[in-house]
């Protein structure tokens, strides 16, 4: 599922924001009886935020935030013998700055480079960071 509005704050500047949903079930199915076995559930809320600038006719710069919250539930243990164990969880929050510029100086060709820094939250672990760089180029006969 997911969710996008835009808001035209000027000629030449937007704001966009957008929302995803993402739902997970990892698992063994059992053909001959028909019945699951789950080993994982997992849900993914995406945000991001974004002004963007047309810079001039074929250019936009895009600033803004991006983050994630992620809760995934491991199911081993419920199908154990150790009833006390409880279920794991890989829980977290990723959050940081976004920068995304797309340059198509004509029809046949398109350049979009997106660059984020993430600060990744667990629970009980030291905070880290991912730094991501994408360049895409695409060019058309």
């Amino acid at each position: 599922m997911q969710h996008i509005v835009n808001y035209s704050i000027s000629q030449r500047t937007t704001f966009t924001m957008n929302y995803r949903l993402e739902l997970e079930e990892n698992g063994k199915l059992y053909w001959d009886r028909w019945t699951e076995m789950i080993i994982s559930t997992r849900q993914n809320h995406y945000n991001n935020a974004y002004f963007n600038f047309q810079l001039f006719t074929g250019a936009t710069l895009s600033v803004g935030t991006v983050f994630l919250k992620r809760k995934e539930r491991l199911h081993i243990y419920e199908f154990t013998q150790d009833s006390n164990r409880s279920p794991s969880n890989n829980n977290y929050v990723s959050f940081g700055p976004s920068i995304k510029i797309d340059y198509e100086p004509h029809s046949k060709l398109k350049l979009i480079l997106f660059a984020t820094r993430r600060s990744i939250n667990r629970a009980q672990q030291q905070r880290y960071f991912i730094n991501n760089i994408n360049l895409n180029l695409s060019w058309y006969m």
